[in-house]
């Protein structure tokens, strides 16, 4: 009893933390998640890894027509992907995901204790920090763990065998491209803490320690794509603007301004209040630690800004040339943990309580509101009359947000009863991939590829179905160029689409703009490899043959031939 009298605020903070999973199971009796990036790409890409780890070579060419390259895929030997050789897939993900949530808290937390935090401001710290990544949807360890490493560059003057495997470690499971800038800052970071007697040899030591591994992980990436003759997508896409427009961007970034016309931005908001509030309370601060974080955080966002223009390219001549495909705003994934240390500093100096128990309850507020998004949203379209949902959708699109609780508060919107029929979500691990179905698909199409219309791609390649579209962080460009020609057509129609594939491209979809009228060539498709076209409509096309429509006694579910 005494050990959780004394640990009550990490018990407390961590069960707030497990909404995420407690709610939905209460709810729907299963887990929900946010597909983004974690189940469109970053789950099938651990399903093809462990495949090839298992001896199934040839699984990688189930992407894209066979162009993915070995050496594309980012994280082929990170250490974690010996779990899933045992492990089936859906467990492998819970696994996976539920170790870097813990890591994300108590990495912060024991950050905070050892910068003299009291237990209450450093268990809440540990919330705000893990949350606040749930936006990030890292596939990478680095960013999880990252309090760790700058608990290490505060405190520690010498280094055990444990602190070095766990460097190691940390290393062998971070992303180059989306890590080396975070690591790099975290040196100059760990200064406005440490004390006098701090050997900074040792800093050094623990970057260098990370750096290797880093690259030695990385080293396949890195070699395959700078020495390969094949150009890939990445070496045209346009990922910088104006120097005003990267300020804009940068802007909307830090104080998480998403569409407005998305439910998703009441979720977020608490946080980009949050920020507002704690940015502002650190500018009148008195305090030299948080002044001197303060600077050198508005030094990050000048960084950011820079990154994101078009003024940093003039520095990529010659040589430097290759640098061009890099995303420099990638050292964004510094921000939560700039800001979460600013919010318990700012914490522990106010004096006035009002303004104390304000931040508390923003903190925590914002924690939950991330942890429930993506659950709420879901219990909505459950228990809301598509009537009234429809209606929700109006009042966004119209941005006449006062109407919301109306809508919302209104009894005659809901089902009386769970469980109706009107609607079930298929934002949990097996229903987002339709085993069963797809089964049933990969039995009529057996070693053909497929293109996708309305459904994701990748559901099919973690069905074993070999595909020609996808999701791909690097892929090689002249297969973009022969993609375009089946949405050619659809793209001159649609600015927005035509911009997103044609400066940055990594969704290679079979993007459309009204189903009743398709524009997409499946003639094209063929040519690259396509024999059939799974959709989740019904397709009149002369160059298409039904095979099944309400596949598996799935209404959402036709496929179709290409002759």
């Amino acid at each position: 009893m005494n050990l959780l009298s004394k640990n009550k605020y990490i018990l407390i903070f961590l069960v707030l933390l497990l909404s995420h999973y407690i709610y939905p199971l209460i709810i729907f009796n299963e887990i929900i998640i946010n597909p983004h990036d974690k189940l469109e790409i970053d789950t099938v890409y651990s399903y093809i890894t462990s495949q090839i780890y298992k001896g199934n070579f040839d699984s990688i060419n189930y992407f894209l027509s066979g162009e993915i390259k070995w050496y594309y895929l980012e994280r082929l030997f990170f250490p974690i992907n010996i779990l899933n050789i045992f492990l089936s897939d859906k467990v492998f993900f819970f696994t996976e995901e539920i170790l870097q949530k813990s890591l994300s808290y108590f990495s912060f937390y024991l950050l905070a204790k050892s910068l003299k935090v009291p237990k209450l401001e450093s268990a809440l710290g540990g919330l705000v920090y893990a949350s606040i990544l749930d936006i990030y949807s890292a596939s990478s360890f680095f960013i999880y763990i990252m309090p760790y490493v700058l608990y290490l560059l505060v405190n520690k003057n010498n280094l055990k065998i444990k602190h070095y495997i766990i460097l190691v470690l940390i290393g062998l499971n971070s992303s180059f491209a989306q890590d080396i800038f975070a690591l790099f800052l975290l040196i100059p970071l760990s200064y406005f803490f440490t004390k006098k007697n701090k050997n900074f040899n040792f800093n050094f030591l623990i970057f260098f320690t990370i750096f290797i591994s880093l690259l030695l992980v990385n080293l396949h990436l890195i070699f395959g794509t700078l020495f390969s003759d094949i150009a890939t997508h990445r070496d045209n896409l346009i990922i910088r603007g104006s120097f005003s427009n990267s300020i804009l961007e940068t802007f909307k970034e830090i104080f998480l301004i998403v569409n407005f016309k998305d439910i998703s931005y009441f979720f977020i908001l608490p946080l980009g209040i949050t920020y507002l509030i704690v940015l502002g309370l650190s500018a009148a601060s008195k305090e030299k630690k948080i002044k001197n974080i303060l600077y050198f955080f508005i030094l990050v966002i000048f960084l950011l800004i820079l990154g994101g223009s078009t003024f940093i390219e003039l520095f990529f001549i010659g040589p430097l040339e290759i640098l061009n495909g890099i995303n420099f705003r990638r050292i964004n994934r510094v921000i939560p943990l700039f800001m979460t240390i600013l919010l318990i500093y700012n914490l522990l100096s106010i004096k006035m309580t009002s303004i104390k128990i304000l931040i508390y309850t923003l903190s925590i507020i914002s924690a939950l509101s991330l942890q429930l998004n993506v659950p709420m949203k879901e219990t909505l379209r459950t228990f809301l009359k598509p009537a009234a949902i429809d209606e929700l959708k109006k009042v966004f699109y119209d941005y006449n947000f006062s109407k919301v609780p109306d809508i919302l508060f209104h009894s005659n919107n809901y089902f009386t009863e769970k469980g109706n029929g009107k609607y079930e979500t298929n934002k949990t691990f097996d229903k987002y991939y339709r085993f069963d179905d797809y089964k049933y698909i990969k039995n009529i199409v057996k070693e053909s590829r497929v293109l996708s219309v309305d459904l994701d791609p990748m559901v099919a390649v973690m069905n074993n179905i070999k595909v020609i579209d996808g999701y791909h962080n690097i892929y090689p460009n002249d297969y973009k160029i022969k993609f375009r020609k089946i949405i050619s057509r659809e793209l001159d129609k649609n600015e927005e689409l035509k911009k997103y594939y044609d400066n940055w491209g990594n969704r290679v979809y079979a993007f459309y703009n009204d189903k009743d009228n398709l524009l997409l060539d499946f003639v094209a498709a063929k040519k690259i490899g396509a024999d059939y076209v799974i959709s989740s409509f019904a397709i009149k096309n002369k160059n298409l043959e039904i095979i099944c429509s309400g596949c598996n006694n799935s209404k959402k579910l036709f496929l179709y031939k290409i002759f």
